[in-house]
């Protein structure tokens, strides 16, 4: 429901680790597919591990874009495709996985996140089992990064994914 609220425009999902929070930005993709033509999807990390190819083609076939944040040339094509699709009229939505990693002003993800954390056609939606991570960054330096991450703790929409039974 909080992606369907326009005046929401930062969720944070915390969750624990590796309990399926990738999977729920592949269904939101999936369903916004079916339905909603007007709204894209994009999956941002700031890692690159080769160990997660697999699910990076898995969300490509879920009709997102992935981003790795990994090189300024990469921010770059980052950057371009979201103000490509915002240019088109679409409402994205950011899915920012680990959001609490490479988030201070000195990492690259931070010159995308300038970019987008108060733009109204831009839904960011932030996965991390410690989101509030970032509060506590010496990346952080600061006052409007240290505002803004107060802001997202606190003033967007959070949801607590409890994993099913079983979860290991």
């Amino acid at each position: 429901p909080c992606l369907d609220d326009y005046i929401c425009k930062r969720i944070i999902i915390r969750g624990p680790v590796k309990s399926g929070k990738r999977e729920m930005a592949e269904y939101m993709a999936m369903r916004d597919n079916a339905h909603n033509q007007l709204r894209v999807h994009a999956f941002i990390s700031a890692w690159h591990r080769v160990a997660d190819e697999p699910q990076r083609d898995e969300l490509l076939q879920h009709h997102m874009e992935v981003f790795s944040i990994t090189t300024a040339k990469k921010v770059a094509v980052c950057r371009e495709w979201i103000l490509k699709q915002v240019g088109e009229g679409k409402q994205v939505v950011l899915h920012l996985d680990e959001c609490d990693h490479g988030s201070g002003n000195k990492q690259l993800f931070s010159r995308v996140w300038n970019d987008v954390r108060d733009n109204d056609s831009i839904t960011n939606i932030l996965y991390s089992a410690t989101p509030e991570e970032v509060l506590y960054s010496d990346e952080v330096e600061d006052q409007g990064h240290q505002e803004m991450a107060q802001y997202m703790i606190q003033e967007g929409c959070t949801i607590n994914y409890t994993p099913p039974e079983g979860y290991c």
